[in-house]
């Protein structure tokens, strides 16, 4: 029997949808309707994502440089395709503020919108729609958005994720918001969280004591760190580099860029915010406390040290 040109392209289409809604790799590319493309760790990410939307609890600290994909990847995505193919499962996503948080919600919601239907046969709540908190009809699955220490009074999740709860340096750098972040996450997130849920911290490190600083000394839980420096660095590199390669040069952000990048912010920001590798600000191998100061010199030195 002769296929026609037509036919072939309908096959193409369905096998192309069944990926989609087995593949979480295969549908951040496909709803993003061209304006998505994958690289190395992006591929990484969503390998590790999909346990999770397979039913499987996990708990994960994603770390990245600005700019490289992150949010997209994950948190404007991921809730779409797990609520779609777990109808009945909640999520909720926090961050540092309610309009990103907001922003969130409606990119997921969007996805549910078009998508929804053609891929899971699900659609959106009409009685519930906000994009801040939407459902799904004849389910009870769907999703909450909201900025640190907002309302989630009744609330559970079988997925929470927090993604960037600091603002910027300043926040990460006070430690009245840094306690206030943990204390949202021990009083409040985590008691929200329904038995086998699982858990994505997702964020761009700016102090070493920061949540993902907290919980990796401080919470019983099995993490699964995927530390992504924008040059790596050890020779047991989750993405296989070598020392000194570049984690996403496809965007622009080569060993070039990175050379020219530390010079510009300083390498203490540099470590923290591109390395994921946040030092104290008293010094990580010399500390501010043991150095003395003298008006008049002493006689003689036992050791003089140059830098």
């Amino acid at each position: 029997m002769k296929i026609t040109s037509d036919q072939r392209y309908a096959i193409a289409a369905l096998a192309k949808k069944e990926l989609c809604r087995r593949s979480y790799r295969d549908y951040v590319e496909f709803v993003h309707r061209g304006h998505y493309q994958h690289y190395r760790h992006t591929e990484l990410i969503c390998k590790e994502l999909q346990p999770i939307s397979d039913g499987k609890q996990r708990y994960i600290m994603i770390e990245m440089p600005p700019r490289h994909g992150k949010s997209m990847t994950v948190t404007e995505s991921f809730p779409s395709f797990f609520v779609s193919k777990n109808p009945d499962k909640h999520v909720i996503v926090a961050s540092y503020s309610d309009s990103l948080a907001r922003k969130f919600g409606r990119r997921n919601r969007e996805k549910v919108v078009e998508f929804g239907n053609d891929l899971f046969g699900v659609e959106l709540s009409q009685a519930n729609a906000a994009s801040n908190n939407w459902s799904l009809s004849e389910h009870r699955g769907g999703m909450l958005s909201t900025g640190i220490g907002g309302s989630i009074t009744g609330e559970g999740a079988d997925l929470m994720i927090i993604d960037d709860p600091f603002k910027n340096a300043e926040e990460a750098n006070s430690k009245t918001i840094r306690d206030k972040v943990w204390d949202e996450w021990e009083s409040t997130l985590s008691t929200r969280l329904h038995k086998g849920a699982s858990v994505i911290v997702i964020m761009t490190r700016w102090h070493e004591d920061d949540i993902i600083g907290r919980l990796l000394n401080n919470s019983p839980r099995k993490w699964i760190r995927l530390r992504l420096p924008a040059i790596a660095e050890d020779n047991d590199d989750l993405l296989n580099r070598k020392p000194g390669e570049a984690l996403c040069p496809e965007l622009g952000y080569d060993e070039e860029w990175a050379k020219n990048k530390k010079v510009e912010v300083g390498s203490r920001t540099w470590a923290a915010l591109f390395q994921q590798r946040p030092s104290p600000e008293s010094g990580n191998i010399f500390n501010r406390k043991w150095w003395n100061y003298y008006k008049s010199l002493p006689g003689s030195f036992e050791e003089i040290v140059e830098s």
